[in-house]
């Protein structure tokens, strides 16, 4: 029970004191809006500074712009399992901009850090409208620093937008960049060790670089550092450009699928530069699955290496266009050990696909070497013109081809054509491709492992005027018809029923590249035909009607089940009326109906009786002409005819000149009609009729 007691006597000591000294832990807001626990980001740095932290600690940052200068040293309690959190509140990395105007170049940066340990920055934006301003600049002795889905916007021609200056001592450890923009400034990404220990496993990962003017990330004395899946544009006419830059680095560097794009280079344009940084036997560097798109106007290389030893090249794919008979899809000059396999290295710029000068104990074979110009390689001063040249001056290469790979477009290093596939020889450790696909055995040459393709929507199709056609383009990654639309899915409907026959076009993305393909539709016509008017029967002297079916069509299907192009009506049981349903279908399975109603009535007693003159009435049902005769002689034989429906309506008058005439009753719909006759306002007589 003592011990007990003590024990939680301790207990509140440490709660009591952690309570007076203020150590921060759990989640804490910065904003302007008056409710945030800290008003901005240095009030909550000079927080952490002097109280430090117990656990992870998240400051959520309100949306807005905050003009401030933050420098961060150690924070006391930072530890791997609890770190600190900078993130926009919203998870909106455009929400919160941090930004400082310097005045002077030597503190010219808007986050500094320094000794500083296990802080995470992420989905903020940080900006300058000055030339001089850097963004974030790391000093000595930083561990564990990660910066996450941020944005780095700097000015055009201004200084580096990350900098970790070249000091002694400087010793920085496990620095993440992951799914950052950086835009403008000399440098993306500019670290630079200047002691005797290098930095320790840097990594740039999956971040993309936009129109830097010097280079995109450039690496100073760096061991086991990884650059992953990052994307470079640049098209600012720069000379002496530089995508990845490595120098004085060690161990197994790895440099593996990026996306490298350049445009309108000058002199001394690389993708990717190595000098002086070698790895060692089993410990070599990687440079594996990227492409490297450069369009020059002057000397450049996709792949440039100098006193570089003990390095792997495997399948990449390298294209470089415009003009320079001095570039080179690879460039070697003065390493040892180095392995080039799989590399599909086309040059359209009238240069070479290789170019290697005191390469010592270079292996190279499967490779494509393609290129435009009078020579293929040159191999120590000495021209090579084609492969079969450099087999032989090489004594290597057995398994190579030159072969145009028939890329997406210049920029697109994407291909679908059957000249590489499965010309590779297979690498254990690199059994995916850039786009993360498995790799056959044996592989494809170049960083795309891809199935030969011929895009084929499918066979001709047709329908009926009365059916609609959908048309299928498959399952891609985009599509692109003919009125521009943008579905997969693309639905025609005839505009009148007569035979239609069209051609359409589709095109279709698959891995950023178009292919398309043409089908042809055909609408054919239904049957149109018409079985006649309804009809009226007398009942009693009805037996039987002959009903006619349009000609000449392959089936006919009657409503009782009959098949026959006559159709034999039957006196019914009784008085009603009978449907006639005819379907017919041509030789090209279009059908097209009718129907015709038969009305049977009992016709005795349509005369009536209660008239003053002897009046005959024929036919009777009628189609048309109804005759008239009336025995009674008249003085002056002129009669009045009414005729009203069945409603009582009056629907046509007529004189009649004599006592015998006909009325056209063609102009009535079908049904019973009473006629009334009149001689000098007398009636003569009222009567029934059928119109058939």
């Amino acid at each position: 029970m003592k011990i007990k007691y003590i024990l939680t006597s301790i207990c509140l000591l440490l709660v009591i004191m952690t309570k007076s000294y203020g150590q921060l832990h759990g989640t804490y807001t910065i904003g302007k809006g008056g409710t945030e626990d800290y008003p901005n980001i240095t009030a909550a740095v000079n927080s952490l500074i002097n109280y430090g932290i117990t656990s992870a600690v998240y400051f959520k940052i309100s949306p807005g712009t905050y003009e401030e200068q933050i420098y961060l040293p150690y924070i006391l309690g930072t530890e791997v399992h609890s770190p600190v959190f900078f993130e926009a509140a919203n998870g909106d990395s455009s929400s919160v901009l941090i930004t400082f105007k310097p005045t002077i170049d030597t503190i010219a940066y808007t986050l500094g850090l320094e000794n500083t340990r296990h802080i995470v920055f992420r989905n903020l934006s940080f900006g300058t409208d000055t030339l001089i301003g850097r963004l974030l600049e790391l000093g000595r002795n930083c561990l564990n620093i990660q910066i996450l889905n941020c944005q780095f916007i700097g000015q055009k021609g201004g200084n580096e937008l990350v900098l970790s200056p070249c000091l002694d001592g400087a010793f920085n450890q496990y620095i993440l960049f992951r799914n950052n923009l950086f835009v403008n400034g000399s440098h993306g990404i500019n670290l630079c060790q200047g002691g005797q220990s290098p930095d320790i496993n840097t990594f740039i990962e999956n971040n993309v670089f936009l129109n830097q003017s010097i280079a995109a990330t450039y690496l100073k004395n760096h061991e086991e550092a990884l650059v992953l899946g990052n994307t470079i544009i640049n098209n600012s006419n720069s000379s002496g450009f530089l995508g990845f830059n490595f120098e004085n680095c060690l161990g197994s560097t790895n440099v593996r699928s990026n996306k490298i794009y350049m445009s309108d280079m000058g002199m001394n344009s690389f993708g990717i530069r190595f000098f002086k940084s070698s790895g060692s036997l089993g410990d070599e560097v990687l440079i594996a699955n990227n492409f490297i798109y450069q369009n020059t106007r002057d000397w450049c290389v996709g792949i440039h290496l100098t006193s570089n030893d003990y390095t792997n090249i495997y399948h990449n794919s390298i294209h470089i266009t415009g003009y320079s008979t001095g570039s080179a899809g690879i460039s070697s000059i003065f390493g040892t050990h180095s392995t080039l396999r799989n590399n599909n290295l086309v040059n359209s710029a009238d240069g070479y696909s290789l170019l290697l000068s005191g390469a010592q104990s270079l292996v190279n074979d499967h490779n494509n070497l393609y290129n435009t110009g009078m020579y293929i390689a040159n191999l120590d001063g000495n021209l090579i013109s084609d492969l079969s040249a450099w087999k032989t001056a090489s004594q290597q290469g057995s398994g190579s081809l030159s072969v145009n790979p028939e890329f997406c477009n210049d920029s697109n290093l994407h291909t679908f054509s059957d000249t590489i596939n499965n010309k590779g020889i297979y690498i254990l450790s690199l059994n995916t491709d850039i786009d993360g696909e498995l790799r056959n055995n044996p592989p494809d040459i170049g960083a795309d492992e891809y199935s030969p393709f011929h895009y084929y929507i499918g066979p001709d199709l047709s329908a009926c005027t009365s059916d609609s056609i959908l048309l299928d383009a498959g399952k891609y990654d985009g599509y692109l018809w003919e009125d521009l639309s943008t579905d997969r899915y693309y639905t025609l409907h005839a505009f009148q029923n007569m035979y239609q026959k069209d051609t359409h076009i589709v095109r279709i993305n698959k891995n950023g590249c178009w292919f398309s393909d043409s089908i042809q539709t055909e609408f054919f016509a239904t049957p149109e035909f018409d079985l006649g008017k309804d009809s009226i029967f007398c009942f009693e002297n009805f037996s039987s009607y002959q009903l006619n079916g349009p000609k000449d069509y392959p089936v006919y299907n009657w409503h009782d089940g009959n098949h026959g192009p006559v159709y034999s009506l039957l006196k019914p049981g009784d008085t009603g009326t009978v449907r006639v349903f005819l379907t017919v279908v041509d030789s090209n399975g279009c059908s097209g109906s009718d129907t015709i109603q038969f009305h049977f009535i009992l016709c005795n007693g349509l005369e009536e009786s209660n008239q003053t003159a002897t009046v005959k009435i024929w036919p009777n049902p009628t189609l048309d002409m109804l005759n008239i005769h009336v025995n009674k002689p008249a003085p002056d034989r002129k009669i009045s005819l009414c005729i009203y429906d069945h409603s009582g309506q009056l629907i046509m008058q007529k004189k009649l000149d004599f006592s015998a005439s006909s009325v056209d009753l063609s102009s009535l719909g079908s049904g019973i009609y009473i006629l009334k006759l009149y001689q000098n306002d007398s009636l003569l007589g009222m009567f029934k009729t059928i119109k058939q």
